[in-house]
């Protein structure tokens, strides 16, 4: 019986950091003071408006990037799919609307419940789901 040769482990690669400037470092500083001066109640528009922005570009921007990857297609086109099967059947009346609304409330309870918790994880719970 022989043993098998056993590769020796490569050292690991060292990751050099990049030195920045001085005018990179100080801009680094005074972002870093703006941030903690940007807070709801020191500049209530300024945070709100910023906000915003976040909120457009995660709801609506980075959506469309996403879809727009030809990478992703099969997921954009099951999930068009599959939305449109359901619009279909729940504007269609016929013998599945009451399964179909079954399955809605279902849902929708579910849902009720995953948010209380979420909720409940981020101090905001009130209890009931417990």
């Amino acid at each position: 019986r022989t043993l098998k040769q056993v590769p020796s482990p490569q050292p690991k690669k060292k990751i050099l950091k990049r030195s920045i400037s001085y005018e990179e470092a100080m801009e680094a500083k005074e972002l870093t003071e703006l941030r903690k001066d940007l807070t709801l109640f020191k500049k209530p528009l300024t945070t709100l408006y910023l906000f915003g922005g976040v909120v457009f570009d995660t709801v609506f921007v980075q959506p469309l990037h996403w879809a727009a990857d030809p990478a992703n297609l099969v997921y954009v086109a099951t999930a068009a799919v599959l939305t449109l099967s359901y619009l279909i059947a729940h504007y269609v009346q016929g013998s599945h609307s009451a399964a179909l609304g079954e399955v809605e409330h279902m849902f929708a309870y579910s849902m009720w419940w995953f948010g209380l918790g979420v909720a409940s994880s981020i101090g905001l719970g009130t209890g009931a789901h417990t």
